[in-house]
């Protein structure tokens, strides 16, 4: 078996602590990205939790969902939000998203008003049938009119 020489140990401990000190150093470690900007949304309830959330017009999730590894970032510029839910009156807001800033969206929601609720919401129409002939036709009247 070689053995390693003393300058040869030096060397590799150098090279070692060189790399390790270049890459855990605080200006090359994972850097804020400086283009984009990030969105991050407060919801103060359950409704505002489990709405939907459209970012110019495409469905992106649950506001619930969109945090950790499903944040929102985007490209600078103007961006329409809506926030919807069953129920519900729409949040919609126009932001601007600055090159490497990020904003916190305050999402409240407030029940639709106005609407009257539907008298029909699903109806079952029978038919009576007053041929048939169960025990004789006084029964088949009696079972079928109702009384």
């Amino acid at each position: 078996m070689a053995s390693i020489g003393r300058v040869d140990r030096v060397a590799v401990a150098f090279t070692v602590w060189g790399f390790l000190a270049f890459f855990l150093s605080p200006g090359t470690a994972a850097k804020k990205n400086q283009i984009t900007g990030e969105i991050k949304f407060e919801g103060v309830t359950y409704v505002e939790k489990k709405a939907g959330v459209w970012i110019d017009g495409q469905y992106l999730g649950y506001l619930k969902e969109l945090k950790g590894k499903r944040k929102i970032v985007l490209l600078p510029g103007e961006h329409q939000i809506i926030m919807r839910r069953a129920g519900y009156d729409d949040f919609a807001k126009t932001i601007v998203i600055e090159p490497g800033q990020g904003q916190t969206i305050r999402v409240v929601m407030y029940k639709t008003r106005g609407v009257p609720p539907q008298d029909e919401s699903a109806k079952l129409k029978f038919r009576r049938i007053r041929e048939v002939k169960i025990f004789g036709e006084a029964a088949a009247r009696r079972s079928f009119s109702g009384r």
